[in-house]
C-alpha cells in the first residue's frame, strides 16, 4: 500500500473513530451510526420519560397530529384543552372524516392534551408548568457550529494563522440550517460538502504552519522537535499541550497512538507535523460538542453529569462563541470549575469579556428579526437628503448598542421595549430620527419621548427597504419574534388569485385602508386578524423609519399628491378573551413589555440558544426558573440570562 493511501485511510480513521473509543457504556454504536446518517438530529425529541401519560399523549399526537400541526416540540396547538380538542375533531373536516381520529377514546385525548400542556391557568402563576419528575428532553449529537468553528480556529492559530488565509477555503463551508434552532448553535446536519470543507481548511493550516520554519516552531514549540529522532515520548508531550486545547481537553492514552502514527508517516519535519495538525483537525474530539465521559445522574443513566473540561466548554461556547480560554482550562484541570462559587465567578469573568458582547448580540439580532433589514432602494423623492448607502449597518450597529446598553448596564427585560436611549453615531440615522447627531464619542443620547422607546421604533425594525411600509410584515414579525407564535405561511392554492400580492397604491387611501380591504374577506381575517393590528400600531413611521403623523403619496414625478393622517389605534389580540386597544407605537410598546407571553417567549428563544434545541413540555422546569428570573422586582436582562446558566441543568447532558 502506497504512502499516500495510508495517509487518507488514517486520517479517515481518526475522523470516525477517535472520540467514540470509549462511550459504548452509553450508545457508542448509536453515536458512530449517526455519523454516518444526513441528519444527528433525526430522533424524536420526545422521548419516553417517567409520566405514562405524557408518553403516551406524545405517542398519540405523533401519530395523529403532527403531520398537520408540527412535531410537538414546534406544535401549532399547544396547550389545547380536551374540549377544544374534541370539538375539533367533531368540525374540522379533515378531522372529522379521519377514523382513526374519530376512534380516538376520552382518555387517549385527555394524554394528548397533557403532552400539549405547557403552561398553567391560575392568575399570576408561573407560566411554565412544571411536570413533577418529567426529564428534560435528550440531547442531540451536535458539531461545532460554523462560527465556533472559525472563532476556535482563530483561537488555536493566533499570531500564526489568519483566517483571512483561509478565506477561499471557508467560502466552501456549507451554511448553517436548522429547524431546531435559528441562532447558528445547533449545528447537526452532516454532508460530503461540510467534511470536504472541513479537510481543505486542514490541509491549508497544515501547509500554513510547515512552510514557515518560524510558524512551526511556534506550534511545535517543544524542544525536543530539534533532535535528529523525534521520540514518541516527544510527541506524546506535544500531544498533551497542543492536542489538549484541540480537544478542548486532556488526550487519553489510547488516542494517542493513531496521532503518533500519523507523524511517523511523514519523511521531513515539515510533511510529518503538517500529518498530525490535520489528523487533529479532522478528528471529532474537535469538530463537534462530545460529552460522554461524565458519571450518571440516577441508576437509569438518563443523563450524565459533565465533567469539569464539558462543562468549561459548554460554558465558553455558550457565552464567547468559542474554545475555553487559559484561565478556564485551569479550573477544569483542577476540577475547582465544579464548585458553584467558581463556576459563577468564571461566568461573570466571561460574561464581561469583549467576545461575549458579540456572541450576545447574535442572540438579539435573531431574536428581534435584524436580518429580514432588506436592501435600501427608496426613490429619491421619498429618501430626500437622507444617504440610504449604508442605512441597513448604521441601524443595526445602532439597535445593538442599544442592546449593549440594556443587558450591561442593569436594565431589566421590559426596558428593551422602553427605554429611550440611543447611540447615534451617523448622521443619517440622526436625521431619520430627528435629532442632531450628539457630540459623544459613542454617540449617546435620548430620543425624544413622545415619538421613540425601545427596540420597535428602531430604524433597523421600521426600514422596509422601499418607500411604502408593510403592516403585515411588521405584524409578522412581532409575533413571530417577540411572541414566539409559528404563523404557517398561506398556501397560493388555497387562495384566489392575487391574495399575496400587495394592495397597489391609491391615492385615496391610506397604507392603512389599503391593507384593511385588501385582508377584509372572512377567509384571510382568520389569520391577517391577528396579525395587521400589530403593524397597524407602528405606523406612525414610515418606511424609513421617519415618526410622522400625516402619511404622504408621491405621484412617479415626485409631487405629493394626497396626505392621510395616521391612523394607529389597534386592538392587539393576543388569545381568545386576551385583547388591549393601543394608539400607536407607545401603547404597542408597553403593552408588550408587561405581556406574559413576551416575558415567556424570552425564556423559550434563551433556552434555545442555551441548549441549541426547541424545549420541550418536558424542559418547563428549566424555563420556570428563569421566568421566575425575569419577574423578580429587582432582577436585570443580566440576571435573567445567567439564572439559566446557573440551573444545575445546564451541566446535565440528557441521554435517550
Amino acid at each position: 500500500m502506497n504512502r499516500q493511501r495510508r495517509v487518507a485511510l488514517l486520517l479517515g480513521a481518526l475522523t470516525l473513530n477517535i472520540g467514540f473509543l470509549n462511550c459504548s457504556r452509553f450508545g457508542g454504536f448509536d453515536v458512530v451510526e449517526s455519523l454516518n446518517s444526513t441528519n444527528l438530529s433525526s430522533a424524536d425529541p420526545n422521548n419516553p420519560n417517567n409520566n405514562p401519560v405524557f408518553q403516551e399523549g406524545a405517542k398519540l399526537y405523533a401519530q395523529h397530529c403532527a403531520l398537520c400541526h408540527n412535531p410537538l416540540a414546534s406544535s401549532l396547538k399547544l396547550d389545547r384543552t380536551v374540549n377544544q380538542i374534541e370539538t375539533a375533531n367533531k368540525s374540522v373536516p379533515s378531522m372529522a372524516g379521519n377514523p382513526a381520529i374519530q376512534a380516538l377514546t376520552s382518555a387517549q385525548i385527555e394524554a394528548i392534551a397533557a403532552a400539549l400542556k405547557t403552561t398553567t391557568t391560575e392568575p399570576g402563576a408561573n407560566p411554565f408548568y412544571c411536570q413533577a419528575g418529567a426529564r428534560p428532553t435528550p440531547h442531540r449529537l451536535q458539531r461545532l457550529a460554523k462560527s465556533e468553528y472559525m472563532n476556535t480556529l482563530r483561537d488555536l492559530f493566533v499570531g500564526t494563522v489568519a483566517l483571512s488565509e483561509l478565506a477561499a477555503e471557508i467560502d466552501l463551508f456549507p451554511e448553517e440550517l436548522s429547524s431546531e434552532s435559528p441562532f447558528d448553535r445547533g449545528a447537526d446536519s452532516m454532508n460530503l460538502g461540510l467534511v470536504q470543507a472541513q479537510n481543505k481548511i486542514s490541509v491549508k493550516i497544515a501547509s500554513l504552519v510547515t512552510a514557515s520554519t518560524t510558524k512551526l516552531d511556534q506550534i511545535f514549540s517543544e524542544s525536543c522537535f530539534a533532535d535528529s529522532t523525534v521520540t514518541d515520548t516527544c510527541l506524546g508531550t506535544f500531544i498533551d499541550r497542543f492536542g489538549t486545547r484541540i480537544y478542548r481537553r486532556p488526550v487519553k492514552a489510547m488516542e494517542k497512538a493513531p496521532l503518533i502514527a500519523a507523524y511517523k508517516l511523514g519523511t521531513t519535519r515539515a510533511e510529518s507535523s503538517g500529518y498530525l495538525l490535520r489528523a487533529l483537525l479532522m478528528s471529532p474530539n474537535f469538530l463537534y460538542h462530545l460529552e460522554f465521559d461524565g458519571a450518571p445522574v440516577d441508576a437509569e443513566a438518563s443523563g450524565l453529569k459533565l465533567n469539569a473540561y464539558e462543562l468549561a466548554s459548554r460554558l465558553s461556547y455558550l457565552i464567547v462563541n468559542s474554545m475555553p480560554d487559559a484561565e478556564l482550562m485551569a479550573a477544569a484541570a483542577n476540577s475547582s470549575l465544579l464548585q458553584p462559587a467558581i463556576f459563577d465567578a468564571q461566568l461573570k469573568r466571561l460574561l464581561a469579556q469583549p467576545a461575549a458582547r458579540t456572541s450576545l448580540r447574535r442572540f438579539f439580532a435573531i431574536w428581534f428579526d435584524m436580518q429580514r433589514m432588506r436592501n435600501p432602494s427608496y426613490t429619491d423623492v421619498f429618501r430626500g437628503n437622507i444617504n440610504t448607502a449604508n442605512i441597513n449597518a448604521e441601524a443595526y450597529e445602532e439597535s445593538m448598542l442599544f442592546v449593549d446598553h440594556i443587558l450591561f448596564e442593569g436594565k431589566k427585560l421590559e426596558d428593551l421595549l422602553t427605554d429611550t436611549t440611543a447611540f447615534i453615531k451617523s448622521a443619517e440615522l440622526a436625521k431619520i430620527y430627528g435629532i442632531s447627531l450628539p457630540g459623544t464619542p459613542d454617540g449617546r443620547t435620548s430620543l425624544p419621548s413622545n415619538q421613540r422607546a425601545g427596540i420597535l421604533t428602531r430604524a433597523a425594525r421600521t426600514l422596509s427597504g422601499d418607500d411604502t411600509t408593510s403592516p403585515i410584515l411588521r405584524g409578522i414579525a412581532i409575533r413571530r419574534s417577540l411572541l414566539c407564535e409559528s404563523l404557517a405561511s398561506p398556501d397560493p392554492n388555497t387562495l384566489p388569485p392575487g391574495s399575496l400580492i400587495p394592495p397597489t397604491i391609491d391615492p385615496t387611501l391610506s397604507t392603512r385602508k389599503r391593507f384593511e380591504i385588501k385582508t377584509s374577506p372572512a377567509l384571510c381575517m382568520s389569520c391577517h386578524g391577528q396579525i395587521n393590528s400589530f403593524g397597524y400600531a407602528l405606523e406612525n413611521y414610515d418606511a424609513l423609519g421617519r415618526y410622522r403623523t400625516i402619511e404622504k403619496v408621491f405621484s412617479p414625478q415626485g409631487q405629493v399628491v394626497a396626505e392621510h393622517p395616521i391612523d394607529a389605534v389597534a386592538t392587539l389580540n393576543f388569545a381568545a378573551g386576551n385583547e388591549a386597544v393601543v394608539n400607536g407605537w407607545l401603547g404597542l410598546s408597553s403593552t408588550l413589555s408587561e405581556n406574559q407571553r413576551f416575558q415567556m417567549c424570552f425564556s423559550r428563544k434563551w433556552f434555545q440558544f442555551t441548549f441549541r434545541r426547541l424545549p420541550t413540555a418536558l424542559d418547563n422546569c428549566v424555563l420556570a426558573k428563569t421566568y421566575e428570573a425575569v419577574k423578580k422586582p429587582n432582577s436585570t436582562l443580566f440576571d435573567s440570562i445567567k439564572a439559566m446558566v446557573l440551573d444545575p441543568e445546564f451541566g446535565i447532558r440528557r441521554m435517550k
